[in-house]
């Protein structure tokens, strides 16, 4: 009976140091998050008075350079905030990268559409590049 109350106790004494250990890294990350989340606010507002002065027409833009702005910051103090707090990062910093190519790929556009500029279309077209595109797979060609 008094054995397992001593193991235990000795259990709560090992669990209370470890916390106590990592409570200034935990407490440091909070406040490097928390500063960051604040300059992505202060970085939202500029991007709102800069949206005033710009012609309608490109007012989405300067909201999706907002957005873009706010979600690089707070990923940004994400990650900062983690590295302090002792958590190993560095399989996490390909990730935006990973993940930003595939979402923005497709949302490519011409640089006419970019400024707001209408694009007038017919039935003339051009052909760019024309070729095959080798692709391996399993060791193989598929052709």
């Amino acid at each position: 009976m008094f054995g397992e109350v001593d193991y235990v106790n000795q259990v709560l004494s090992t669990l209370f140091e470890a916390i106590g250990r990592a409570l200034p890294g935990i407490m440091a990350g909070l406040t490097i998050f928390v500063a960051f989340l604040i300059a992505a606010s202060l970085v939202r507002r500029i991007f709102d008075r800069l949206a005033r002065g710009v012609e309608e027409h490109r007012r989405p833009l300067v909201g999706l350079a907002a957005q873009t702005a706010r979600y690089v910051i707070i990923t940004a103090g994400l990650t900062t905030a983690l590295g302090t707090t002792g958590i190993d990062v560095s399989a996490l910093l390909p990730g935006p990268g990973l993940t930003g190519l595939p979402l923005g790929y497709p949302l490519r556009a011409p640089p006419e559409e970019g400024r707001g500029e209408e694009r007038r279309s017919d039935r003339r077209g051009g052909i760019h590049e024309s070729g095959a595109r080798a692709i391996r797979a399993l060791g193989r060609t598929p052709y």
